[in-house]
């Protein structure tokens, strides 16, 4: 069987979301590439040539990056093993790369520190007239606020419509089609958010009318100065967003990502048992609480804390 055969296969087995599948062809027609004939039979994926790709990768990739690759292999090669394509999953025998341990959490007084900015940050053109840094600088507040007040991850963000929010039950609903797990649930509105939100709502709808329930809630081509190919927002833009927010900071600053905030969302929340694991866990979409502790970061004064207690 072939490489591209068999994650056709999966595929077809699997419920794949288009993000899933895009991900997985990229990671196969990468590897397929290593070869002159463009896909190789699955034998001919040994140990040792999956160590000397191991190598080439790390030469040339972060740690990181291989070791996602790697774990979209183990899937594929776990189905050809169940159906006797092959005998063992190798990609179980190559070991990942190490990787730096890093906090993914952001401190609350560097977040606190971003969303100031982006409240106020402004910038002088050559005539005198001064405007957004960051434009359109209310959108890009909404979209940090959201992340950090519903831990939401980035592909849910970019997939919420307005007919997803409950303005009576202050609730947005997180569609199974958007999330990772397949899963579907409400998160609450905070106290925080519900404004930014409902000016969001009003300037939307100064814009496009009063008809917003297939609309997406945050679609940046319809407050951007700059035209757009497409008029629905993508994941894209909003890593854009952070990696020009990045280049603006100092540059010993914390990168502020989508998924950096979730993790701060949870640590803060389990910080000091201000709520439950188990809150933590439904509010995140975890299936196991195992998985929510992995996005819990305490600092050197919540262990300071914990010790002057001894």
């Amino acid at each position: 069987m072939k490489v591209r055969e068999l994650m056709e296969e999966v595929r077809q087995l699997s419920v794949w979301t288009p993000a899933t599948y895009k991900t997985y062809k990229y990671c196969v027609d990468v590897l397929c590439a290593e070869f002159e004939h463009g896909d190789p039979d699955l034998e001919e994926i040994t140990v040792s040539w999956l160590t000397g790709y191991r190598a080439r990768c790390l030469a040339r990739l972060s740690p990181v990056t291989f070791n996602s690759r790697r774990r979209h292999f183990c899937v594929l090669w776990k189905h050809a093993v169940s159906r006797k394509y092959i005998e063992e999953n190798i990609f179980r025998l190559v070991r990942p790369a190490p990787v730096p341990r890093k906090p993914k959490a952001i401190p609350r007084e560097v977040l606190a520190r971003y969303v100031q900015v982006l409240s106020s940050a402004r910038r002088e053109l050559r005539d005198g007239t001064e405007v957004d840094m960051f434009p359109p600088q209310f959108f890009w507040l909404a979209v940090v606020k959201t992340f950090y007040t519903t831990g939401m991850r980035l592909r849910q963000l970019v997939g919420l419509k307005w007919k997803d929010i409950d303005w009576v039950a202050r609730s947005i609903r997180l569609r199974a089609e958007t999330s990772k797990t397949k899963r579907e649930w409400d998160v609450p509105i905070s106290d925080a958010l519900l404004p930014t939100l409902e000016d969001l709502r009003r300037r939307t709808r100064e814009i496009v009318g009063y008809d917003l329930a297939d609309r997406q809630v945050f679609c940046l081509p319809l407050f951007s100065a700059r035209p757009f190919k497409h008029d629905v927002m993508t994941g894209e833009r909003v890593i854009r967003f952070f990696a020009r927010f990045h280049s603006k900071q100092d540059e010993d600053s914390v990168r502020m990502t989508a998924h950096k905030i979730r993790h701060t969302t949870a640590t803060q929340l389990l910080r000091g048992n201000r709520s439950s694991l188990k809150v933590v866990q439904e509010l995140l979409g975890h299936t196991t609480p195992y998985t929510t502790l992995q996005y819990v970061h305490p600092d050197l004064e919540d262990m300071r804390a914990a010790v002057d207690l001894l």
